[in-house]
């Protein structure tokens, strides 16, 4: 806890996400610290190579795929910082291509920022996005049982909790899913924008 103050302990900070570039995951890859985050990430905040080993995998099948129109948008693999100002202090992503309507995320935060609301910050954002594009109708969050902590952000943020399954490292998992928010329908006022534009 000595890189978060005792004032952030007792106030919420705001939590922006930064994409990581083919650069900096190969980087992650090796198990190296990016140059650009050498002297601004707490310990523990970057993704393992693991993760990035996915990621840069994902990626490029995606590109492949898409490769008719250059697949710039695709979140396969998309992996992101979660940085309080400019300090990283965390990463979450989508841990494969949406296929179905659903994708599945995964998240990790700092031992020293934890319990601060990075992680639900970072996640709220990331289920955002995977909803903007409009094919994603669910997300899911497989967590291990005794995971208290990623239970509570699951639950706070509208995620429901399914049976526990296992993976196919033999580890247990509750499988959390949120849906998609549901859009109006013809005639409902959205709240903000007055009358819907299907009206």
């Amino acid at each position: 806890m000595a890189e978060a103050s005792a004032t952030m302990a007792q106030t919420r900070v705001a939590v922006m996400l930064q994409r990581i570039g083919t650069k900096d995951l190969l980087a992650l890859a090796q198990g190296e610290v990016p140059p650009d985050v050498r002297d601004r990430h707490a310990a523990d905040s970057l993704p393992p190579p693991f993760v990035a080993v996915r990621a840069l995998a994902l990626q490029r099948a995606a590109a492949a795929a898409a490769s008719g129109d250059g697949g710039g948008g695709s979140l396969a693999g998309a992996i992101f910082f979660m940085q309080v100002g400019e300090r990283v202090v965390g990463s979450c992503g989508f841990k494969d291509a949406a296929e179905d309507g659903w994708v599945e995320i995964g998240y990790g935060v700092a031992p020293g920022w934890q319990r601060q609301g990075v992680a639900t910050q970072g996640v709220a954002a990331l289920c955002e996005l995977a909803f903007a594009g409009g094919s994603v109708q669910y997300v899911r969050a497989c967590i291990e049982p005794h995971n208290d902590a990623s239970a509570a952000l699951a639950r706070r943020l509208g995620f429901v909790a399914g049976s526990p399954v296992i993976e196919e490292d033999g580890t247990c998992v509750v499988v959390w899913t949120l849906a998609a928010p549901a859009l109006p329908t013809p005639g409902e006022r959205c709240l903000l924008q007055g009358p819907c534009a299907a009206d």
